[in-house]
Formats: C-alpha cells, structure tokens, sequence
C-alpha cells in the first residue's frame, strides 16, 4: 500500500489507471524466483495470468533439488487425511479412505504432481509409475471467496503499535481448482491444502486443470467467501537485567478457526482448526446433497453430516439431518457467536441456508409456471430458505483466565433452525436438543451473511439479521441471559418487505448482502401492533440494504429500479424486549412494522424517497417525518449513474450487490452498471461495467449541519473502476486516517478530507488534512482511527 492505493514490488502502480486495468510494467510482490527458463518467473508480468503470485509458489516449499509437496488433505468423515508420496514414490494414507472411488484417488494424486495410468490401482506402499512433476501445478482462479488474514503472531512497540517486521502472518481463500488453500503471507508458498469430497464427487477433473465439472457444467470449486476466527494469548519475554533489561510483550495465536462454503461449487459447509497451520483438523461437514442432484444425481434430495447422507422423507432421518437436507448452493460467509446451551457456554456458527439454482433465471417467481425449466415451475418455496445455528464446540477456562473453545464438544451439533417447513402457526418449538421456529413468509433463498449483535455485552448472541432473495428482512431475538442454562428463540420477525417493488416482468428484488446496523441518538413517535402511541428518545437502529440480481449482473433488467433501502427497527433498542424472569414472559406489542415502500397498515409502515432537492428537508421532509412516525426510514431507487439519469426506456441495469460502509455519520454504497465501461470486443476478454460508490448521510438520507438541522443535500458519487468494485477501507500512508482504496492516484488527488462529525476533530498534528462535514464530505473522506491497542489485554473474538 502506498497512500491509498497499491503498488507491486518495483514501486509501479499495479493499475494502469483509475478504471482498474492491469498494468503490464510491474509485478507482484511473491513474484521473486529468478529463472529465466520459466515460463511463470517472467519480470514484469506484463498482466498475464499464471505469472508470479501464489501459482509460481506451488511445490516450492522444499529445499532445491527437492520438489515440494502441496500438504494435501481431504475430508474422512469427521477427520481429515493427510495423504502424502514417500520419496521412493510410494502413496500414503489413501486406504483409510472411505467412498472414495481409486479415479477420485487418481485425481488426488495428480493433484499432488503424480500423473498415473489411469489403469493404476492406487494402493499404500504401492510404488506409482509416475515421478512428480512440479509443472502440473494447477490453482483456480478467485471470484467469490475473498482471501482472509490469519495473524498468527506479532511482537507491540511501546508506543502500543504493532511491530509489523514480526508479524506472522497466513492467507487463507478458495479457488475454482476445488480446493482449499493456505499460504504464508511473506512468501506465498502453500502450507496446506483441503479438496471437500464434495468437489471429487461433482467437478474432479477440475482439480487437474483439464476439464468441467461432472456435467460439463463451469466448475467453481470452493468460491465462497470463508471467515476466520483468532483467540490470542499475551506473552512478555524480559531479555538483560537491570536498568539494561528489556521486555518484549507479544500477542501469539491460541485457537485459529476457518469455515466457509463452496458457493456454486456444492452444498456443503466446512469447519476447520487450523490452530496448526500445517495439521488442520476439521469441526465439522454439514449440508445436503442438493449440489450432486443439480449435476444428474437421482438420490433423494437429503441432509448430510461428515459424508453421510440420509434422505429428508427417510424413516428414522434424524430431525437434524431432515433440516440440513433444506441447504441449497452454500453461498453466504457464516458467522460466530455464543449461546448458552446445555448450562455452558458454547460457540456456535450461524449459517445462512444457501442458494436455489432456480435464481439463475432473473425473472424467476415462486409459484409461477416456469416454460422453459420445469423443475423451477410453480415452486411454493425455494431450496435454501432456512437459517441454522451449529455448534462449534464448548467454551473453557484454562489456569490463566483465558477462554478456549473444545471443539470436541457436540461440533456440528445443531441447535436451533428457521423455515418455513410444517403447518403450525408461526411460532418456535424446542425439545431438549432442538429448537425450530416456522415462518410461512420465509420461503426464498437467503443467502446474505447473518449479522449477530450482542446488545448487552455479555458475550452472547441476542438477535440477528439477515436478508432473502425475495427482497425480506428478518430479524430473530434470542433470549440469552447468561445467568439460564439454555437460550430460548423468542420470536423471528419480518422487518422489511420491498417484494412488490416490482412492475411489468420483473421478479421480487433481491438481497445478497447482509444488512447493515448502524446506531444512533434521536428520537421518534410509534404506533404499537395493538394500535397504542408512543414516543422514544435514546439509541435508535437503522438498517440498511440494497437489491440487486447478482445472479444475472450483465442481463438482468428491471421496470421497477433496485434501490438502497435504509429504516429503523424500533424494537431492537428496547429494554422491554426480553423478559429474563422465571414466570411467565408478559406479552409485548411490538413497535416495528413490517415495512414496505408504500406502506399497507395504518401504522406509517411507508418509506419516503430520498429526491435530492428541497422536498427532503424541511417539515415535510425525511427527518421530521421519521421523526413523527409518518414514515420508519427512506428509499434511494438506483435511477442515476454519476449523477445523470440511467434509465433507458423506463428499464434499469443498475444494481446493488456490496455490503455498504458506514463510517461518521457518511453512508458509502457501491452499485454497477453493465452498460458503462470499456467496449468489450468480439472474440476477446474483458471486464464488462462499472462500479460507482455514493455518498448519503445516516441516518436520514441528507445531511445535517452543525446544529442538528436537515440541510439540503446534492449526489455524490465517484467512479469506482471497471467490473463489479467492492468498497475497500484502508489506511492512508500510514497515519491513523483510513478511507476508501482507490484503483490509482496521483499527487494532492490521494489526499482524502478528514470527516469531522462535531465540526472539530483537532486535526493540528501533521499530516493536516482538510476537514468535511456531513454534506461537504465526498465519497473517499477519511475517518480518523487511533491504530494503538492496549497492550494489557487482548478484547478481539
């Protein structure tokens, strides 16, 4: 990183300009083999793929002659196996393996560098025929699965800062190869691989770069995104004695967690220790056979559980595996949390129920006669439209205080899920080992990541959030007081349903992110489910989301526009909204109506559009209007594309597919628009679209002065670059201000504004940058951070 870009190891920018073009005069800093025999060590890469990076790092963890291995290991029901060749060519650990046919042993092999006969019987201490060659190395390509940083270790400063020259630091992401990977940050070289049998049944020719997958199908391997937890100890080390005596204090990892999905590469989720980075162990395999019957697979639809599958409609199924059998494509990143169960603390993850083929079709509708693909024809819901929270393992204290999870204990164990299976009113049923709450409207896909909250900060789960692809958001309070012995699902509530924003041949907007919470001081009027009144002043939630057809981002198009939607739960806040008593709970009428654009009830369940004139502000405006409880929130429809109006024939392409930022007070959303962008020729590659970042204000749409006032607030956007352009925070130049990353700049340009909330942020120290307030703030502003931590404790789970 210099400034607010990137640079590769020659000091050049990596992108030629600001759209996002390669530049073809550097290269990447693992690029650092010199041999000029090799096709893959070429100087600068001239932007070519195969070139540098991890691919030229594959079998070269060993020492010269020596070829390296790539420490494969794959998934053995609730193991993992590490399979290995001794180096007089003889395979290890493949006996052991269990459904796995000798071809997918083949495909393993090659995967290692071995090309067999395919007539070989792979056997332990059997001697191959083949000798490894390191040039069938073979890594996918990234769409999906972002890669995630692994600290291991890193020395503090006595200024509190981290000693970057220490760092120990591990990448960890997914690739369409079908595997797995993690590398060492400094190098790039692969100090494990995991290959789910998931991805030998559907895609294993994949695996040695030569083909699709099992039905000629694109194969996408491990694409999800994949999340990472670290739990950290403190050690002090004093070299010296006396006033020459120095301690270095260091923070080194205790527990290191991975999971994550194969997003279209299967329907299966996956948990890992990688506490050793060279001897993962997994947690658990969970998910359903719903990928293998999408490539041709005539069993029955079932759950699945450490490579055992059981039919969902199967006598003696247990009601576990009936309720992962409703997994569809695992899209969505999960998340972490704790809950109380069994009279302990355990962790668990939450895990979004993944994706319905059917979503390739952009004008798919449930219940609706489908002409050209009879299995999405008149779906009354769609695979994937479930929530699951799985146990990771027990939280224990060790001798020192510090808090360690036992993944020993009931992992892969579920203990609460949502659907909209069963015929019984909308409602949460619990046995001693299961808790299933129905909602008849939860019928879509969800496939956002699901955001938890501890509202209480006890260390426990109390609600979360997540979104469909029927353009619904939920919200689920979980009674979780850490005085009781186990959590209680209270209610899953419906907060927002824009599903009617729909006009002539469009299908019900889509959400693909989770939404975001943001958290501020004010005040509003409510109208109760029982009709009484009310006012509230203190902490208020807003939530936000945005639609947009991920699924088909080129062709989609809309009569309707997406739209960035932003309201206020008005239950979340509530000190009334558990009840931690043994008696019976008191029933409370909740203040948050399910809201629409429009409004349905006569409870101002409406939302009010954010225009960009005067009409915003004022006492007919979004503030005041929120406010007197006319309205719960405000709507952007994507109309307009840096700054002018988009629609072509009253149609809209433009969409919302990145989770928003929201950093002082500033709302950053990112859309795409297929139409704009390099012209992409016949018979050649490119990035088709581009991306544009938006400035609004939290938490009503325009701005607010100094004293609070709604003042009028114009569009401000940026050009994000070519493609479809998450929206990156980083730190600039080193100093304690982070913004937005931008593709290149130059000069003043780099230097973003400061954003200054109260008008006085105390920016005298340099670097000076110039300050903003609410709508003075453009799109890349900065926000000033303090990078130290405490160096006494250790606060991040």
């Amino acid at each position: 990183m210099n400034l607010s870009f990137l640079m590769g190891s020659n000091d050049e920018f990596v992108f030629s300009d600001s759209t996002g073009l390669f530049a073809k005069n550097t290269q990447d800093l693992w690029n650092t083999i010199n041999d000029t025999n090799r096709p893959d060590t070429l100087k600068p890469d001239r932007g070519t793929p195969q070139v540098g990076g991890a691919y030229q790092k594959i079998f070269e963890n060993a020492v010269a002659p020596l070829i390296g291995d790539r420490n494969l290991f794959v998934d053995n029901g609730n193991s993992l196996i590490n399979l290995k060749v001794s180096q007089d060519k003889k395979p290890l650990n493949f006996n052991p393996l269990v459904g796995y046919s000798n071809a997918q042993k083949l495909t393993l092999l090659h995967f290692m560098g071995y090309s067999e006969p395919t007539n070989t019987t792979v056997v332990d201490g059997t001697a191959l025929e083949s000798s490894q060659d390191k040039w069938l190395k073979n890594v996918g390509g990234v769409l999906h699965s972002i890669p995630q940083l692994i600290t291991q270790k890193v020395e503090v400063k006595a200024s509190g800062e981290f000693d970057n020259d220490t760092r120990k630091d591990y990448l960890i992401y997914g690739s369409m190869d079908g595997a797995l990977h993690m590398l060492d940050d400094k190098t790039g070289k692969e100090v494990f691989t995991f290959v789910p049998k998931q991805i030998l049944d559907l895609q294993p020719d994949a695996l040695t770069g030569t083909g699709t997958a099992k039905d000629g199908s694109y194969p996408y391997g491990v694409d999800a995104p994949w999340l990472t937890y670290v739990s950290y100890t403190t050690k002090s080390t004093t070299t010296g004695t006396g006033e020459s005596a120095t301690t270095t204090n260091t923070y080194e990892s205790d527990q290191s967690f991975a999971l994550g999905g194969l997003r279209m590469g299967g329907s299966m989720y996956y948990a890992l220790d990688v506490s050793d980075v060279s001897k993962p162990k997994i947690i658990y395999g969970i998910g359903s056979n719903y990928a293998n019957r999408l490539k041709g697979d005539i069993t029955a639809l079932g759950g699945t559980r450490d490579n055992v599958t059981s039919p969902a409609t199967g006598v003696g199924t247990s009601a576990e595996l009936r309720a992962y059998a409703r997994m569809g494509q695992t899209w969505g990143k999960p998340t972490l949390g704790y809950v109380k169960s069994g009279g302990k603390k355990v962790m668990v993850s939450f895990l979004p129920g993944g994706y319905d083929a059917c979503y390739e079709d952009p004008t798919f509708k449930l219940n609706t006669a489908n002409l050209t693909d009879i299995q999405c024809s008149n779906q009354t819901s769609a695979q994937g439209n479930a929530v699951y929270m799985v146990q990771m393992g027990e939280v224990k204290t060790k001798s020192n205080n510090e808090e360690m999870v036992d993944a020993s204990k009931n992992n892969g164990k579920l203990l609460w899920w949502a659907s909209n299976q069963g015929a019984s009113s909308d409602s949460t049923s619990r046995t001693s080992s299961l808790q299933y709450s129905r909602s008849a409207d939860l019928k879509h896909s969800v496939v956002t990541q699901i955001r938890a909250l501890d509202r209480n900060y006890d260390g426990l789960i109390d609600h979360i959030y997540y979104a469909d692809l029927g353009g619904q958001v939920w919200r689920v309070d979980i009674n979780n007081d850490e005085d009781t012995d186990n959590f209680k699902v209270d209610r899953v509530v419906k907060v927002l349903d824009v599903s009617d924003q729909v006009a002539e041949g469009d299908a019900p907007p889509r959400i693909y992110e989770r939404p975001l919470i943001t958290f501020y001081n004010g005040k509003y009027d409510y109208t109760e489910a029982d009709n009484s009144g009310g006012n509230y002043s203190g902490v208020q939630a807003m939530i936000t989301v945005g639609t947009g057809d991920r699924s088909s981002p080129v062709e989609a198009i809309r009569s309707k526009p997406d739209a960035l939607y932003n309201f206020i739960d008005k239950d979340l806040t509530r000190s009334d909204l558990f009840y931690y008593g043994k008696e019976t709970a008191p029933t409370i009428s909740l203040r948050t109506p399910i809201v629409k654009v429009a409004g349905t009830s006569n409870r101002n369940d409406k939302l009010q559009k954010l225009t960009f004139s005067s009409s915003d502000i004022g006492t007919a405006g979004i503030k005041k209007n929120m406010e007197n409880g006319v309205v719960q929130g405000w709507y952007m429809p994507f109309t307009h594309w840096l700054g002018e109006e988009a629609g072509v024939n009253d149609k809209y392409k433009i969409k919302m597919f990145n989770e928003p930022d929201a950093i002082g007070g500033v709302l950053l959303s990112s859309s795409y628009n297929p139409d704009e962008g390099q012209e992409i020729q016949a018979c050649s590659a490119g990035v088709r679209g581009e991306t544009q970042r938006e400035r609004t204000c939290l938490p009503y749409g325009n701005c607010l002065d100094a004293y609070g006032t709604d003042v009028s607030t114009s569009r401000a956007y940026f050009n994000a670059g070519s493609g479809i352009v998450d929206n990156i925070i980083s730190q600039y130049n080193d100093t304690s201000v982070f913004s937005s990353l931008v593709n290149r700049c130059e000069g003043d340009e780099c230097e973003p504004e400061l954003i200054c909330p109260d008008g006085n942020c105390g920016n005298d120290n340099p670097p000076v940058f110039d300050e903003c307030v609410g709508p003075t703030c453009g799109v890349n502003s900065g926000i000033n951070t303090d990078k130290r931590i405490n160096p006494l404790s250790w606060m991040e789970h």
